[in-house]
C-alpha cells in the first residue's frame, strides 16, 4: 500500500521538500548565486571577454593588412 511505512510504494507527503526547492529557485531567479556558481560565472565571462578582445584585435589586424596590400 502506498504511503505506509515499511511497505513498497511512493513516499509520504513531500510538500516540505517542494517548498524548500521553491525557495532555492526563487533565489536563483533573483540572481543570488552560490560562491561556486559565482566563480564559474566569472570564469566564463573572463573567457568570453578574452575571446571578444582577441577577435577584435585579429579583425583589426587583418583589416590593416588588407588595406596595406592594396
Amino acid at each position: 500500500m502506498a504511503g505506509i511505512r515499511g511497505k513498497s510504494g511512493p513516499p509520504a507527503n513531500q510538500n516540505a521538500f517542494k517548498h524548500g526547492l521553491a525557495s532555492i529557485s526563487q533565489r536563483r531567479g533573483n540572481g543570488a548565486l552560490t560562491p561556486d556558481e559565482q566563480s564559474i560565472r566569472e570564469g566564463i565571462l573572463a573567457g568570453l571577454i578574452a575571446t571578444r578582445s582577441n577577435s577584435h584585435i585579429t579583425r583589426s589586424g587583418i583589416e590593416n593588412w588588407q588595406s596595406l596590400a592594396k
